[in-house]
């Protein structure tokens, strides 16, 4: 997102935050989760918008909010009393432009993938595409 630096840096405010304060606040039962909706239409998208990030959804639909809220639903209930500290993408599969590619492109131009290793000293591991 080069062009909405403002937004970008408060998703990782809140990415930070959620993983910070989840182990203080799991000793009082308490977990701490973000939901990271994707694309949403909550009545922002124009038609032209729409279509456009409609082709990038395996399903062929975009997001709706009854598609987050039953994920927080979910975490606010009994059964996910085990995860905390977690962004959960709830973006029905969306793909995003990575290096230029999109989609089915990127398995084949993208030779290597460098991810953030969770809970890890090392900041970066190298995975073969």
């Amino acid at each position: 997102m080069p062009t909405e630096v403002a937004y970008a840096v408060t998703k990782g405010a809140i990415d930070a935050l959620t993983r910070a304060i989840a182990p203080t606040l799991a000793s009082r039962d308490i977990t701490v989760n973000a939901v990271n909706p994707g694309p949403t239409d909550t009545g922002w998208l124009n038609a032209a918008v729409k279509e456009t990030l409609r082709q990038r959804f395996p399903a062929g639909r975009v997001g709706l909010p009854k598609d987050a809220a039953q994920l927080v639903a979910f975490l606010a209930s009994e059964a996910a009393n085990w995860i905390t500290g977690r962004i959960l993408h709830s973006e029905g599969g969306v793909t995003r432009k990575i290096g230029g590619f999109t989609g089915g492109q990127s398995e084949n131009a993208i030779r290597q993938i460098w991810v953030v290793l969770e809970n890890s000293n090392r900041p970066f591991k190298q995975l073969s595409a």
